[in-house]
């Protein structure tokens, strides 16, 4: 799993001082109400939550792959990414080590 930061800033100190990170997806939440009674609200969802190690991707080829992995799966096709802009911006790989998912109501 990829993803992208900024070239500096707190989120980048924390990855440095200890690479252990933890991730959370979630899609189709919706909260569910209730008219009279406030106990019966609840959410409905599907969740997955997952750790690994995060590791910064310097290498200029694969920083361009690690962009277009974000950007098709996003936009459904491949981006042409220059060297001006790789320097913008910081790409990082995720070694997924465990996962797990949950769907709730």
């Amino acid at each position: 799993m990829f993803i992208h930061t900024a070239t500096k800033g707190k989120k980048i100190e924390f990855i440095k001082a200890n690479n252990n990170v933890c991730f959370e997806f979630d899609i189709d939440v919706k909260t569910i109400t209730h008219d009279t009674i406030g106990c019966k609200w609840s959410t409905s969802y599907k969740s997955v939550i997952g750790t690994g190690k995060i590791y910064e991707i310097t290498n200029e080829k694969e920083m361009i792959d690690g962009l277009n992995h974000i950007m098709k799966h996003y936009s459904g096709k491949e981006w042409k990414f220059t060297s001006k802009m790789l320097q913008k911006v910081r790409i990082w790989k995720i070694q997924i080590e465990t996962i797990t998912g949950k769907r709730s109501n």
